[in-house]
């Protein structure tokens, strides 16, 4: 996150804390949602990131995941949306 803002690494650094939930959707799928915040070099909060994802079993070999990815200032306004896609198939 450091290197995309344009920010070097001694402005911002990464609060290694993740305030997040996981919820399972009846037989094969799952939700997701992960905070991740980031300080100035003072300390004070200068960024926070939130991913909320869906991932669903299509089969025994198979999955799908969406993603959305938002990004906030310290005041809360969102400054950046991203959205993600991904199907899997299992080989051997």
């Amino acid at each position: 996150m450091c290197r995309r803002s344009g920010l070097s690494k001694n402005e911002l650094k990464l609060i290694d804390l993740s305030l997040g939930s996981l919820v399972t959707h009846q037989r094969f799928g799952l939700s997701l949602r992960d905070t991740s915040l980031s300080t100035d070099e003072n300390g004070a909060l200068a960024i926070t990131g939130i991913v909320t994802a869906n991932v669903h079993l299509t089969s025994a070999n198979s999955f799908t995941y969406s993603a959305t990815i938002q990004i906030f200032d310290a005041d809360g306004n969102l400054i950046f949306t991203a959205y993600g896609r991904t199907t899997g198939t299992r080989f051997q």
